[in-house]
């Protein structure tokens, strides 16, 4: 579990990359880790939200959002926070980045994240009682939820219309290309929308 000194140095990198920022969109990896609220909840509550300031409160992290509410964050036991997406290619010509498409589809579930073809592992989570599909247009991505045993689970994968609008946002956004994530798992059928 990362110290004090730690922390505040998550939070001094933060304060340099969020403070007068706003979110365009938010997304949840693992529903699990959050507290409040839930996570359809959390991203559509924190999008288009600006950050006025970050402080760190002993271990907690508090990103101060326009409209008086904060953002709490703990590091939990890992000790760390990942940059993704535009924060890390907005320095970066747009026909220098190349767009990564997973061929597979991925589970978390809990702390237990699953990699696997599709088709095993959507008929998995199809067969759970209560599951519910939702279709993330900022991700381009469909999803499956449900929760068994009591355990938060969420299912991202990609299906012909998925890719077929990311292969479109190469075009759209002038970027360099696509490259495939494989995992031994991809469905044969993909390689023709590709």
């Amino acid at each position: 579990m990362p110290e004090l000194p730690e922390v505040e140095t998550v939070a001094r990198d933060l304060r340099l990359e969020l403070v007068g920022r706003r979110f365009v969109s938010a997304w949840v990896s693992q529903p699990g880790v959050l507290r409040f609220p839930d996570a359809a909840r959390f991203t559509a509550d924190l999008a288009g939200r600006s950050v006025g300031a970050v402080e760190r409160r002993g271990k907690y992290i508090f990103c101060r959002l326009d409209g008086g509410e904060d953002l709490v964050v703990h590091l939990g036991m890992t000790g760390h926070l990942r940059v993704v997406g535009e924060m890390c290619i907005r320095d970066s010509a747009a026909d220098k980045v190349i767009l990564g498409i997973p061929l597979y589809a991925r589970s978390w579930s809990g702390a237990q994240v699953t990699s696997g073809g599709y088709a095993p592992l959507v008929a998995d989570a199809l067969s759970e009682p209560g599951v519910a599909y939702d279709y993330d247009f900022a991700e381009a991505t469909p999803e499956l939820t449900s929760a068994p045993g009591g355990v938060p689970t969420q299912l991202w994968f990609d299906d012909a219309d998925s890719l077929l609008r990311k292969v479109a946002a190469v075009g759209q956004l002038g970027l360099a290309g696509i490259a495939t994530w494989r995992a031994g798992f991809e469905d044969p059928a993909f390689w023709s929308v590709i």
